[in-house]
């Protein structure tokens, strides 16, 4: 007897609706929106000019080797604390000028060769995940080597350059906290399928809400820092003889102490690049994306690991990609202008050269000019051209942070869904109606439809009737 099998036809999968990580794939398009580039690249003027003007109040007080690049960085991080501030104090007034440099300039130097390390350990896929056993020492060919080195990095600035440090992260923080916040938004729009607000309604917006972008990341340390001061007063008691027996019969309130400061530390880590997504997207305070934060990190961690590793990849190529395209903008335009440039000097260096030096690929942030070769009129020209040049080469950082901010808000919407339940489609108009692709998922354990998802231009599918039934031949 034949049997006619029933045939399903389907048009085409949606892969957003099914395999939603892949919305982190528009990320790159995203973060090379103008608008959110022209915030990020404001943000990096603000921040390098701050930082030129405190060096220059400062004075030159990083130590420097010709030979070794983060030399005083390096110190500290192969050295006890105590033998390296020690070593430091002996050095730094019997050096000479010229092998001391600004604390700003040190530590941009510093930050952007370990961000480049970063980049190529992501693309060659080289994570390091030996760098997580104690006692091994920072790798800087691998992702969590590199990462951990980055997180010494304001320990040194703590130890070594204190007042710097202080002053400074205050005027990081009130720069990031208003034109972060800005492109949070922006970005946490858009990937929620709503149009894309302009640069000035996401200012406005960030400027209104100022307070919460700052508190947000600030709440949990203030916290911990609360907890350990309760503790330190604890403390006192073993000072006092027979006290002390009494320290030690509630120490286990201490460890009890010691046990959220740590949760709150370890939560914080994790969920302090959800914090301005979720003011962006809940219109909340700084306690509610400080809780949603923690929750969404405590109750999917493995999902965000999944979804930081696959931007950190895929940021690292896209990176690489605007880099290229830079560089190739600022060679054929250096290439172009000086065809009919004339003007040679005594060692061979052309005028337009000294003007304007040749572009190197993956050196472009050292680029100066020749002044030494330059009358008062060239230096104007070429100061000129390296403002021009450098707010290019700005392009790229404004990517990279941009990129950082967008991942980070496709990734708590995602975390969001799987968690909550909640339409991404809520933040920009909590009363729009769902499409069957953005149809809420339930969380596991929970009981799911039967009805399989597809794609709304799937062809429908029709069921034709089943043949009559044919006897077999004899």
């Amino acid at each position: 007897m034949s049997t006619n099998p029933h045939r399903i036809t389907l048009g085409r999968i949606d892969y957003g609706a099914t395999f939603r990580f892949t919305r982190l794939f528009d990320c790159f398009r995203m973060a090379i929106a103008p608008s959110r580039l022209m915030l990020a690249l404001m943000l990096i003027a603000c921040l390098f000019i701050a930082g030129l003007l405190m060096n220059q109040l400062w004075g030159p007080r990083v130590l420097i080797d010709p030979n070794q690049p983060m030399f005083e960085f390096s110190r500290f991080v192969n050295q006890p604390t105590e033998t390296f501030l020690g070593w430091r104090d002996d050095m730094i007034d019997n050096v000479q000028p010229e092998r001391r440099q600004g604390i700003f300039t040190a530590v941009f130097e510093t930050k952007l060769t370990l961000f480049e390390h970063l980049v190529r350990a992501a693309v060659n896929l080289r994570f390091g995940f030996d760098q997580l056993a104690p006692g091994t020492p920072p790798a800087t060919d691998t992702v969590l080597g590199t990462l951990r080195l980055l997180f010494m990095l304001p320990l040194w600035l703590w130890h070594a350059h204190t007042s710097f440090f202080v002053v400074y992260m205050m005027l990081f923080l009130l720069g990031w906290s208003l034109f972060g916040g800005a492109i949070s938004r922006s970005a946490i729009v858009e990937a929620s399928g709503a149009s894309t607000p302009g640069a000035t309604e996401s200012f406005v917006y960030a400027w209104h809400r100022w307070l919460w972008y700052i508190l947000a990341p600030l709440l949990p340390l203030l916290i911990i820092a609360v907890l350990g001061g309760l503790l330190a007063l604890g403390g006192v008691v073993f000072n006092v003889w027979v006290l002390d027996i009494l320290g030690g019969l509630f120490f286990a309130i201490a460890l009890a102490v010691g046990f959220i400061m740590a949760l709150l530390l370890i939560g914080w880590i994790g969920g302090v690049h959800l914090m301005y997504p979720a003011l962006s997207a809940e219109d909340s305070d700084a306690f509610d994306a400080m809780s949603r934060g923690y929750s969404y990190v405590l109750a999917r961690p493995w999902r965000l690991i999944l979804y930081t590793f696959v931007s950190l990849i895929y940021g690292a190529v896209t990176y690489l990609f605007v880099g290229v395209f830079i560089f190739v903008t600022i060679y054929l335009t250096h290439w172009s202008i000086g065809l009919l440039v004339a003007g040679t000097f005594e060692d061979a260096t052309t005028y337009f050269n000294a003007l304007f030096p040749t572009p190197q690929f993956g050196d472009l942030t050292r680029y100066r000019p020749d002044y030494e070769h330059l009358n008062w009129s060239g230096s104007a020209a070429a100061t000129l051209i390296m403002c021009w040049v450098f707010v290019l080469i700005g392009v790229v950082g404004a990517y990279a942070l941009n990129f950082y901010l967008c991942s980070y808000s496709v990734i708590y919407l995602l975390l969001r869904r799987y968690t909550d339940g909640t339409d991404p489609a809520e933040i920009a108009d909590p009363d729009a109606p769902r499409s069957p692709a953005d149809k809420i998922e339930p969380a596991p354990g929970h009981p799911a439809p039967a009805a399989a998802t597809v794609s709304e231009s799937a062809s429908t599918t029709v069921t034709p009737p089943p043949a009559p039934d044919i006897p077999d031949e004899q």
